[in-house]
């Protein structure tokens, strides 16, 4: 029986689970994300810097390991859509040399992140 002539749910190709946990990962590099963007808090309850930590760490897991916007999304709770606003606001503060920088050591130390725990998954 093809694909073509089977049922729908029956053509589902089903997924490799991922050795390392992508939920495992977000905590790990918000924790560098927010020592690295989070210098004194900010007063008031709009000036929080939780939402460029989120918006930061959104962008690196698509930029650095190519997670789909539905697969972020969900681990944060939130739409796709919101993960695409997040990748854009920080794409937009690319153009700062400083916050480039930034960025780049955060890319780096997140590839760091993800490939030692890939060495620890795998034997």
């Amino acid at each position: 029986m093809s694909c073509f002539d089977a049922p729908p749910q029956r053509c589902r190709r089903k997924r490799k689970a991922s050795p390392v946990p992508a939920a495992r990962i977000r905590r790990q590099i918000e924790a560098a994300v927010a020592l690295t963007l989070v210098g004194p808090e900010p007063a008031g309850p709009k000036t929080s810097a939780a939402p460029r930590v989120r918006q930061t760490v959104m962008y690196l897991m698509r930029v650095v390991f190519g997670l789909r916007y539905g697969v972020i999304g969900r681990l944060y709770g939130r739409d796709h859509t919101t993960v695409i606003h997040a990748c854009r606001v920080i794409e937009e503060r690319r153009d700062d040399p400083d916050a480039n920088r930034v960025l780049q050591a955060l890319e780096n130390l997140s590839r760091s992140i993800a490939d030692e725990a890939t060495a620890r998954v795998t034997p």
